[in-house]
């Protein structure tokens, strides 16, 4: 993936200051800002339903276009 963009979202900011911990799996270092959009960059072998230069995002890698 060619990334053109990043973000770190509304529960990103929670997640790092430790509000969550009671709820989900908390350890240090903690990456948050995982939020991505670009294209595909390139194609593993056999991978058929995608292809390159194809809008996508991440979280849930998804391809529009």
């Amino acid at each position: 993936m060619k990334v053109a963009g990043s973000s770190v979202n509304g529960f990103d900011l929670p997640v790092a200051a430790g509000h969550v911990q009671q709820m989900m799996e908390h350890r240090f270092p903690l990456v948050v800002g995982k939020d991505f959009a670009g294209t595909v960059g390139a194609l593993g072998e056999g991978v058929e339903s995608f292809t390159v230069g194809q809008p996508c995002s991440w979280p849930q890698l998804s391809a529009s276009g």
